[in-house]
């Protein structure tokens, strides 16, 4: 298929600062017979290099977008922004589309069990426990979604703030806990981790995948709705999503990344990518196992986005289970 040339009007950049411009419609014809007919739709990924790459952190910025096979016009919804980064300019578009299919519903958060490693060690140990919090708890209100009339339909009263999950029983949900100084490797063979977006959430809230694992990225809701990685160690990354279909992802850095969607910006999660296997998320009690671990001492880590960081030195015998448990407090 063959793209023109897309023009993308934005503000002076003699200002530097990243700012955001309304969307519109960008139109490329492929047969120049303005036929606008979709025999059938697919992501594709247009990379936007800088002109001195090797000068800037992050030399690249991707647009994702929708096209139609064979010899159809496309039509692109987009967001488009400007940066400034050390004199140079990135562009990065944001595709926006709509298809209509129907929705699942959530399914309730459980404990959260660390995938088996690759790989089957002997005498392999395995390190339970349970992440509490104890005193006064944050008072995070409802996040208002009244923006959109499909969300707002489905969370009349708004949608929780999922960066502090607390139980009445002081169980700590959405925390990764993982040997922070396990041998490296690499998560390329691994079944994929998945993120969904259904009734306008993330779901689940948090995300554990191992380097070069995949992670299956969807939508089951009927709107539109974009995956924007904030990430440092790896590439940045911003993808269209529209139901049906996926797009499936790696990440090659451990590193624990924000994710938020710039169309409903109530709807946020986070991404830990970890070196090694031995990695877990709590559900909503609080609980965590990781398994297959080879015996020797580490330091179990646990990580919460709003709470941050505690470690514990811990040792695994050969066939040994250690329970370790992580408080944290206001």
């Amino acid at each position: 298929m063959k793209h023109r040339k897309m023009i993308h009007e934005g503000p002076d950049a003699a200002s530097g600062r990243t700012q955001s411009l309304e969307p519109r419609i960008s139109r490329i014809s492929t047969d120049g017979k303005g036929r606008s007919r979709l025999s059938s739709v697919k992501s594709v990924q247009y990379v936007v290099n800088s002109p001195r790459p090797e000068k800037i952190a992050s030399p690249q910025k991707q647009m994702i977008g929708l096209y139609c096979e064979g010899h159809k016009e496309l039509y692109l919804h987009s967001f488009v922004s400007l940066r400034l980064l050390r004199g140079y300019f990135v562009f990065s578009a944001l595709v926006l589309a709509s298809l209509i299919i129907g929705c699942d519903e959530p399914k309730a958060s459980k404990t959260t069990t660390a995938p088996a490693a690759a790989g089957k060690v002997e005498h392999a140990g395995v390190a339970i426990g349970r992440v509490t919090f104890v005193g006064t708890r944050p008072r995070l209100p409802a996040l208002a979604v009244s923006a959109d009339a499909h969300c707002a339909g489905r969370h009349p009263d708004g949608v929780p703030d999922e960066s502090v999950v607390i139980s009445d029983d002081g169980s700590l949900a959405n925390v990764f806990v993982y040997l922070k100084d396990a041998p490296a490797s690499d998560g390329a063979g691994r079944e994929p981790a998945l993120i969904d977006q259904v009734n306008c959430q993330y779901m689940p809230h948090a995300v554990a995948m191992q380097v070069n694992q995949p992670l299956r990225v969807k939508s089951s809701d009927p709107i539109f709705h974009n995956v924007h990685v904030q990430s440092i160690e790896n590439p940045a990354m911003n993808l269209a999503e529209v139901q049906p279909g996926e797009q499936t992802v790696k990440f090659a850095k451990p590193e624990m990344m924000r994710v938020r969607c710039d169309v409903h910006p109530w709807m946020k999660a986070i991404f830990g990518v970890f070196d090694n296997p031995w990695f877990a998320v709590t559900g909503a009690d609080g609980k965590f196992r990781i398994d297959n671990i080879p015996p020797g001492t580490y330091t179990l880590t646990a990580w919460h986005e709003r709470f941050g960081e505690k470690t514990q030195t811990v040792r695994i015998d050969a066939d040994g289970k250690v329970t370790q448990d992580f408080v944290y407090a206001p």
